[in-house]
């Protein structure tokens, strides 16, 4: 299945940033002191952002696939912090339901999430017979699941084995949204892979399993 672009809806994030008054979201959802108050830290086009993810995965349950760009310093990692918070307020019953995952280590930790190789487990192929947890809360490196990576040509898709399979299930099984900070590091090829490993863990051949999907990136760090 070809992954295109086309289907994606684009936000741009301007340098320029403002202030705005307690919005409808905040008087409806009863978000507590401190969210509401991150939340009214955004400008009125970052506001709009979170609303309009809130509402596709927590009201209208709608698959959300959503580009959100700008440059350096225009408050990308400070909305998805709150939509991670705003979400995960509202679906409190859920055990994960937004994964915020980042191409490198740094970039992970920078937006609070983990690499995109630990929760779908891309690993270099001498390393696939081991196994890793895939746990978000403790730092538990006993378990590892591994999608196979060949240096030197386009490396081919690896279904997981049922117990790896399994693992990743007990973990993703309730997840609404996925966000991917710093996209433009991100090869299409692990793009693909990213999309029919969540459909594999899904149990779903709609686009990325038919969970709803964020890619954050900012101008002029593409990589080639």
């Amino acid at each position: 299945m070809h992954l295109t672009v086309a289907e994606l809806i684009t936000y741009e994030l301007p340098c320029r940033m403002w202030l705005m008054h307690t919005s409808d979201l905040l008087r409806k959802t009863e978000l507590t002191d401190s969210l509401a108050a991150a939340y009214n830290t955004l400008n009125c086009d970052q506001q709009r952002i979170v609303d309009k993810v809130v509402t596709a995965v927590c009201h209208s349950h709608e698959q959300l696939r959503l580009i959100v760009s700008g440059q350096g310093g225009t408050g990308k990692s400070r909305v998805i912090d709150v939509i991670n918070q705003t979400i995960t307020h509202h679906l409190s019953d859920t055990p994960l339901p937004v994964v915020i995952a980042a191409p490198t280590g740094l970039a992970a930790f920078n937006v609070g999430g983990t690499t995109i190789h630990r929760m779908l487990c891309v690993c270099p192929l001498n390393m696939a017979s081991r196994l890793i947890t895939v746990d978000y809360n403790k730092n538990n490196t006993s378990d590892v699941v591994c999608l196979p990576v060949e240096h030197g040509k386009p490396a081919d898709y690896c279904r997981l084995q049922q117990e790896q399979l399994t693992l990743l299930k007990s973990t993703h099984k309730e997840m609404k949204l996925l966000i991917i900070d710093e996209v433009s590091m991100v090869s299409s090829l692990t793009v693909l892979f990213i999309h029919l490993r969540l459909t594999e863990v899904m149990g779903s051949n709609e686009l990325f399993g038919g969970v709803s999907v964020i890619f954050s990136l900012t101008y002029f760090s593409c990589h080639q």
